[in-house]
């Protein structure tokens, strides 16, 4: 355990959530700029499932679920090109369950089936190092109405005395596959949530890039540098690392540069091993 890894891209401003046209100026950017597949594209593999098939699909919403499967087997590939029309149709502003508000937005990246190299194929890759190796990733963007939190932190309550966490439901398939959330708005006082240290992991709107266990390479065992070791006067104990000690890679430049010029906020890098 432990030795997954993703990053989320998060607001500063933490109760910021996109309007519908900047989600679809993100997701042209994404593609045209190569950060993720569509077919044709240099390491393309042509999927088995229908909704792989233009590179994204969009997370369902289902209030009585069977089976986790349905997720998949429910999604909806992303439209090429997207337009604000057909993320709007994801969306139910007007429903009382907050999870019919959400979306998630799900690319599978992959560099092709011959072990080639991200930098081989000519394809940003979304961490600081780790270019020049194959792998695979998924980047996620996800919008919602209430905040998404981790599942570290206290109990949240308003002013008033008010819960404002929840988590899904068992038996529901929220869009954003999290478990727990933090009302953006009371239901008592109708006081707005301030996001505070207490609350943890909360957003509105993320970028998410999750390499699962196939993170780069560079710098575990065969490559320490002096801050790696804990007796190095240069080591950073600040510097989020695996249980292995491997430190955890940054996002790339590039990629923060994207996401900060398509909604003109400003970001935080927020690493995770899980």
């Amino acid at each position: 355990m432990g030795v997954e890894y993703r990053n989320y891209l998060l607001a500063q401003d933490r109760s910021f959530a996109p309007a519908l046209d900047q989600l679809v100026t993100l997701v042209d950017r994404m593609r045209a700029e190569r950060w993720v597949l569509t077919p044709g594209s240099p390491g393309w593999i042509t999927p088995s499932r229908p909704h792989e098939m233009t590179g994204g699909w969009a997370e369902p919403f289902l209030e009585r679920s069977t089976s986790p499967r349905e997720r998949w087997q429910r999604a909806m590939p992303i439209p090429i090109p997207i337009d604000a029309g057909w993320l709007a149709a994801l969306r139910q502003p007007a429903s009382a369950n907050p999870f019919a508000d959400e979306v998630a937005l799900h690319f599978y990246v992959v560099s092709g089936d011959d072990g080639e190299s991200w930098k081989d194929l000519g394809l940003p890759y979304p961490l600081a190092y780790g270019e020049d190796e194959s792998g695979y990733h998924d980047l996620f963007i996800y919008s919602s109405r209430d905040f998404v939190a981790g599942p570290e932190g206290d109990e949240v309550s308003c002013e008033c005395g008010a819960a404002l966490d929840y988590e899904v439901a068992r038996g529901t398939l929220a869009p954003i596959d999290l478990v727990r959330r933090i009302r953006a708005v009371c239901e008592e006082c109708s006081k707005p949530f301030a996001v505070e240290d207490e609350a943890g992991l909360a957003f509105r709107f993320a970028v998410v890039a999750d390499f699962g266990k196939g993170w780069p390479l560079t710098r575990r065992k065969a490559e320490r540098q002096p801050e790696d070791d804990p007796s190095s006067s240069r080591y950073d104990a600040q510097v989020l690392r695996s249980p292995y000690g491997d430190p955890a890679p940054p996002i790339a430049p590039a990629f923060l540069v994207l996401i900060e010029e398509t909604f003109g906020q400003r970001f935080d890098s927020v690493p995770e091993f899980y």
